[in-house]
């Protein structure tokens, strides 16, 4: 599996930025197929505006200033989704920009790269945007980050860039425990959670069957309101189906 990270725009990223997050990310991934039992992806970049890598098995992840182009809106921040049977992530530098409201915006907390970082690691575990688990009150799409939203951890020699906190498969397993946690972030830190399917003061999920939205009691405004919307892969879930 390769990711093939570009922007569709000039001056949205800096190349030394494409590149620092793309190495920071290829450190999360591998962290989180070793939780998964599963090869590690690979993360390039190109600095040609729009365009991806010259391989036809790479998943394509375009940043852009917003999603209005792809089907989303002026106010997504970013989902995955499948496009002509590709697996591919798109990501709105300015709603990043916008909801992180910091200096830090590319690579702090809740930022741009955390948010790529999230669909990379998501569409890692589900690239056709198909699965399903049981939770514990209803279905739900597998979707390693989202209940952990708000959960952002700094890989160690990822140059201060924050990642998205991901399950491991036992998270996403009903009435799993492990007193060393269950995120992959517990592998440099006091755990998010030792028990499945916990959901984070920031995070969401969906129900499968209803759609409705199920949120954390410090959700961002915006978020929630733009996950009422459209859902957490920004309406384009049925794309893969």
């Amino acid at each position: 599996m390769i990711f093939a990270v570009s922007c569709s725009a000039p001056n949205i990223l800096q190349a030394s930025q494409l590149q620092a997050g793309c190495l920071a990310s290829a450190k999360g991934l591998a962290r989180l197929a070793s939780w998964w039992s599963i090869p590690a992806p690979r993360v390039e970049y190109t600095t040609d505006i729009g365009a991806g890598l010259d391989d036809p098995d790479a998943y394509d992840v375009h940043v852009l200033p917003d999603l209005s182009s792809v089907g989303g809106d002026t106010r997504d921040l970013a989902f995955h989704c499948v496009v002509a049977g590709r697996p591919t992530c798109y990501v709105g530098a300015n709603v990043c920009k916008a909801e992180n409201g910091t200096d830090n915006w590319f690579m702090g907390p809740n930022g741009l790269w955390a948010a790529l970082d999230h669909e990379l690691k998501e569409c890692t575990i589900d690239p056709t945007c198909a699965l399903i688990v049981q939770g514990p009150t209803c279905l739900e799409p597998k979707e390693v980050a989202d209940r952990l939203q708000g959960t952002d951890y700094c890989e160690p020699g990822s140059e201060g860039i924050y990642l998205a906190n991901a399950y491991g498969p036992e998270g996403l397993t009903l009435g799993d425990v492990r007193a060393l946690g269950l995120d992959i972030a517990s592998d440099l830190r006091a755990p998010t959670t030792t028990t499945a399917f916990y959901l984070a003061p920031g995070g969401y999920y969906q129900n499968a069957t209803t759609g409705e939205m199920i949120f954390g009691d410090k959700v961002h405004p915006l978020k929630r309101e733009r996950l009422l919307r459209t859902g957490p892969r920004g309406g384009m879930r049925k794309v893969a189906a």
